[in-house]
C-alpha cells in the first residue's frame, strides 16, 4: 500500500518499464502548491478594495481542493536524457498502476511538473601560481556535477552556500 509521500514516490519511480518511464516524482497535499489562492481569484473579479473572505470552499482554477487528495507531479526523460513532460499514455498507465496501491479514500491527481532551466553566473579570484583556465574549467565541471540531472529532484532547494563551498 502507498500511505506516505515516500511510498507514492517509490511506487511511481518503480513502475514497470513496459508501462512507460517516470524519471522524477514529487507528492504534496492537494492545494499546497497552487499558485493562486481563492482570495486572489475573488479579488481579481472586483475593481475596488472590497474585503473578501471566502467561506468554506477553496476553489483554485475552478477546482475544488480535496483535503484527502494528493497531487503527484511527474517528469520523464526523452531520448537525449533531458527532462520532458510525460505523454498522455504514461499518465494513464501510471494512474492505473498506482490505483492498485492507493488507499480507497485517497484522491490522486497526477499532473506534469514544470521544467525550469536556470544558469549560474559567478566570479572567481585565482592565486598567482594556478592556471586560470584550468581553475575555471574545474569550477564549471564541479557545478555541472553538482546540478547533474540525476542528482536534482523536483522541489529541491538550491543552496547558495553549497554553491559557494563547491566553487571555493
Amino acid at each position: 500500500r502507498a500511505v506516505t509521500r515516500e511510498d507514492y514516490v517509490i511506487r511511481t519511480l518503480s513502475m514497470p518499464p513496459k508501462f512507460g518511464s517516470v524519471a522524477k516524482a514529487y507528492v504534496s497535499k492537494d492545494g499546497i502548491l497552487d499558485t493562486r489562492t481563492q482570495t486572489n481569484v475573488f479579488k481579481q473579479a472586483f475593481t475596488d478594495e472590497t474585503k473578501i473572505t471566502p467561506n468554506g470552499m477553496n476553489i483554485v482554477y475552478g477546482e475544488l481542493n480535496n483535503p484527502l487528495a494528493i497531487n503527484l507531479y511527474v517528469l520523464s526523460y526523452n531520448n537525449s536524457n533531458h527532462l520532458v513532460q510525460p505523454n498522455e499514455l504514461i499518465m494513464k498507465n501510471l494512474k492505473a498502476y498506482l490505483s492498485k496501491y492507493r488507499i480507497l479514500t485517497d484522491g490522486l491527481n497526477i499532473t506534469n511538473a514544470f521544467i525550469i532551466n536556470f544558469g549560474i553566473n559567478f566570479e572567481i579570484s585565482i592565486f598567482h601560481n594556478f592556471n586560470k583556465k584550468e581553475v575555471l574549467l574545474t569550477c564549471i565541471n564541479e557545478l555541472s556535477s553538482m546540478f547533474s540531472i540525476d542528482k536534482i529532484s523536483i522541489m529541491q532547494c538550491i543552496e547558495l552556500g553549497e554553491i559557494e563551498l563547491a566553487l571555493s
